[in-house]
């Protein structure tokens, strides 16, 4: 599947373990996990699908292996987006120049901020209508606006997607698709 398995510090495996994630999914999480922090992945994506509970238990285990590796280098949001009205979360208000999660992304990759060490992780909640409004910032590359543009190097989207289908424009851009179980 294109990702290379490397062996991580046994701590990665503990904190996977305690949250009862499956030994031959630890590997690929980790070296995700590790990808991102050498900014290979930009932006990393992972999807999870399934139940609640059990997106919610892969979520607390990525973002706990994340804050092993990362420490207060890592800076963190989280959004849902389930309709029309969400979007402003993702993109702003009309009247601000830089608004949502473009100006969360900003403050971690504007290169005036001259900062190599910070990452950014967003845990967005979201049905077809959130996966759609995210699919530019998953896409690698710059993302633009009429007046915005962000950089994603150091970016990490965990997805959680409610309901049975993980649509095709968010498929297509995830590093990995996690069916929780």
């Amino acid at each position: 599947d294109g990702v290379f398995f490397f062996d991580k510090a046994e701590e990665g495996c503990a904190v996977l373990n305690e949250f009862g994630i499956a030994v031959e999914r630890q590997s690929k999480m980790m070296t995700i996990v590790d990808m991102f922090r050498c900014n290979y992945l930009k932006p990393t994506v992972i999807v999870l699908s399934g139940t609640i509970e059990s997106r919610q238990r892969y979520q607390t285990a990525l973002l706990s292996l994340l804050r092993l590796e990362l420490g207060s280098s890592l800076r963190e949001t989280e959004v849902q987006i389930f309709g029309e009205e969400d979007k402003v979360k993702v993109f702003g208000k009309p009247t601000e120049i830089q608004g949502g999660l473009y100006r969360f992304i900003d403050q971690i990759n504007n290169p005036n901020v001259q900062s190599e060490t910070l990452y950014a992780v967003i845990s967005a909640h979201v049905n077809d209508v959130g996966q759609f409004a995210l699919r530019d910032l998953m896409e690698s590359g710059t993302s633009k606006t009429h007046i915005l543009s962000v950089r994603k190097d150091r970016l990490l989207f965990i997805v959680s997607v409610e309901g049975e289908t993980v649509q095709q424009q968010c498929y297509s851009r995830a590093h990995e698709v996690f069916q929780c179980e």
